[in-house]
């Protein structure tokens, strides 16, 4: 997903339940692994809806990006050694605010 907006044309095309999977399990709608360059696997529900919530609220931008296409190397890594991923921690709803870094 390039353009992260909600352009209509170009922009997020999934429901909230299929980019929280993404960024969560790094598994796309159609099964295949995601190749993530962040960790986002154990933040809390509500950090999760946060960035969501944030990804819906920008301004659409139409424009259209590159699709990536692998090369025979990187089709190979990408179907035999990318896998998804999932949280190691158990899952929580919110996280205590630390009150040390105001």
């Amino acid at each position: 997903m390039p353009n992260l907006t909600s352009d209509s044309v170009y922009g997020i095309d999934r429901t909230d339940s299929e980019i929280a999977q993404v960024i969560r399990y790094e598994l796309h709608a159609n099964g295949n692994a995601w190749l993530n360059f962040m960790n986002f696997h154990n933040m809390s529900d509500e950090d999760l809806a946060a960035m969501i919530y944030y990804l819906r609220a920008q301004k659409p931008v139409a424009n259209a990006t590159a699709v990536n296409e692998y090369g025979m190397i990187g089709k190979a890594v990408k179907a035999f050694m990318v896998k998804p991923l999932g949280p190691a921690l158990p899952l929580q709803k919110t996280v205590k605010q630390d009150s040390t870094s105001q």
